[in-house]
């Protein structure tokens, strides 16, 4: 409810009940005092909703733009070992032990 809206609403029930008004005007005060408190409230909330999403999506972008260098440089280095490693021999344990079954030095 709108400031206004409530304001209105007061002023009407002020005039409805009259000189029986002060009765109430405690009562009445501290609801606009209450919604007041809840307009700021949500108001702050609104804020810092606002704030959150603007930080959440500079975020992305900077962990996308992060994730694309990452990606390169990882492909980068798989390309360098692909050049520099040897291609795999076949082993023959044979050649490891002599005449006898013993180890070579």
């Amino acid at each position: 409810m709108t400031q206004e809206t409530l304001n209105n609403l007061t002023s009407s029930i002020k005039t409805k009940l009259g000189e029986n008004a002060s009765l109430i005007d405690d009562d009445i005060a501290t609801l606009l005092t209450e919604n007041n408190k809840d307009l700021n409230e949500m108001k702050a909330k609104d804020d810092e909703i606002s704030t959150l999403k603007k930080d959440k999506e500079a975020l992305m972008k900077v962990n996308g733009s992060l994730l694309q260098k990452v990606t390169v440089q990882i492909n980068n280095q798989n390309d360098d070992k692909k050049d520099k490693e040897p291609e795999a021999k076949d082993f023959d344990f044979r050649t490891c032990f002599d005449e006898k079954g013993n180890f070579k030095n």
